[in-house]
Order: C-alpha cells, then structure tokens, then sequence
C-alpha cells in the first residue's frame, strides 16, 4: 500500500508539473502575441485595427482590420524563436476556408541571439498549408525588419486592394 501511495503522489505531482509547465508555456506565448499586437495596433496608422478575443468560436483570428479604402480583412498574430509557426487545427481550417479572400497571418520572428530584435512576415491564407510543414521557410508576401512598418503598411494595403479591384 504505502508503494502504490507512493506512486500515486509521484503520478499527481509529475501532472502537477506537467500542467505548470503547459500553463506556463501559454501564458509565455500570450504574453508575446499580446506585445505584438500592441506594436502592430501602434505602428499601423493608417488601418483600423480591433482584438478579437474569442473563446466561443475557436480559430477566430486575432484581429479584424480595415484598411484605408475600407477593406475588411483578418489577421492571425504569431509569435516565433525557430522556424516553426504554431497554428491550431481550427486555426488552419479558418484560412484553408478563406484562401480567396483578404485573411492574412503576421508573424514575428524573435532574434536568438538578439532579443530585442525581429523580423516580421506576412503571408495570405492561402499559405497555411505550406507554413504548417515548412515553417518561415515558406516565402511570405511581404518581409522586413524591426523598422520597416510602414513598408508593411504600405505593402499590405496594395494586397488587400487586390481583393475588391479582382474580387
């Protein structure tokens, strides 16, 4: 009895651990996300930018935009240190289900060596299914630095326009 007692609290301590850690590896990518979008809702002046916080309808991206000549288009942030671009199931589905249309995911790639330092990425629905296996190593329409925001800006109103001038 006291080796099973015992096994048992080794059990419930491991999934102690193992909840910590899942909690705290959550909390370290929201955290992340979160100040991203405070540089992408500060640094993108000229588009009209709201948080979607959706724990009801799962996949939602985080942001719904508009762009200067009126655009609806979505955003999905994400925040990576390696090559490899975090998207959940339901994540995927919602822009394999919108690869005509202005859906969008805006990913910060983090230096290792440099932590204030990044890359930023765009890329269009319709390249999900190639970020899932291939990671940044997909070609993004659109890529620049730490500075180049109103490049992004620049560049991303033209592809968004490209939705209502070819619909």
């Amino acid at each position: 009895l006291p080796y099973i007692l015992l096994i048992l609290s080794h059990n419930y301590i491991l999934s102690i651990v193992y909840i910590q850690l899942l909690w705290y590896t959550f909390l370290t990518v929201a955290k992340k996300e979160s100040l991203f979008w405070k540089k992408v809702k500060t640094n993108l002046k000229s588009f009209r930018l709201m948080r979607i916080e959706s724990w009801v309808n799962l996949g939602i991206p985080d942001v719904l935009g508009v762009s200067p000549r009126g655009v609806y288009f979505t955003a999905e942030l994400k925040v990576t240190q390696s090559n490899k671009i975090s998207l959940s199931p339901h994540q995927i589905a919602y822009h394999e289900e919108r690869a005509d249309a202005p859906a969008f995911i805006l990913v910060q790639a983090l230096s290792k060596k440099y932590p204030r330092k990044f890359t930023i990425h765009l890329y269009h629905a319709s390249q999900v299914e190639s970020l899932v296996v291939q990671g940044l190593k997909t070609e993004p329409i659109w890529t620049g630095d730490q500075g180049s925001w109103s490049n992004l800006e620049e560049s991303w109103s033209k592809v968004i326009e490209q939705f209502v001038d070819n619909p």
